[in-house]
């Protein structure tokens, strides 16, 4: 899940790390955990920006930053609650893409969005 406040989804030192840290939880070998945080920069567009401290990243960034921690899970069913709301028009663009890919690969998304 992908909550609205994503900052609060957001501890680490190192933007790497947060990836990971699910990973690491379910008990996945190094390569792998290494797979899928390389798998989840490049699915939110981030690479460049993996080895910096989240508190020095854009709003935009940590948003993405959080869809990648859950990325790395990859989970069956993601839900997206007001992902793309502190977001500019090309940050909610890879953000759609990235959902995207995600029905493409027929997995479960729930999106909650409201616009006035």
């Amino acid at each position: 899940m992908v909550l609205q406040d994503f900052e609060s989804q957001l501890f680490s030192s190192r933007a790497e790390l947060d990836v990971a840290f699910g990973p690491e939880n379910l008990g996945l070998g190094k390569e792998e955990i290494s797979r899928r945080v390389e798998q989840a920069f490049r699915a939110v567009g981030m690479k460049k920006l993996r080895y910096c401290a989240p508190e020095t990243l854009s709003g935009g960034e940590k948003q993405h930053l959080a869809i990648a921690s859950v990325l790395a899970l990859s989970p069956e069913i993601f839900i997206f609650d007001e992902a793309t709301t502190d977001l500019d028009p090309l940050g909610k663009n890879q953000v759609w893409s990235v959902i995207k890919q995600f029905q493409e690969r027929k997995k479960t998304i729930i999106l909650v969005e409201s616009r006035a």
